[in-house]
């Protein structure tokens, strides 16, 4: 069971992430690591 526990606190962390990430991504330019991150993003809302 504390894996579970411990996954979905990766999930909320990863998620608090993405919407600093977002929020920083209007002032820094498009690069070769989008791809991966919206990889990221797409596991964190399947999840």
């Amino acid at each position: 069971m504390t894996s579970n526990t411990r996954k979905d606190q990766l999930i909320l962390e990863l998620k608090s992430l993405r919407i600093q990430c977002f929020g920083l991504a209007d002032r820094v330019e498009r690069g070769p690591g989008d791809a991966q991150l919206l990889e990221v993003w797409k596991f964190v809302d399947y999840v």
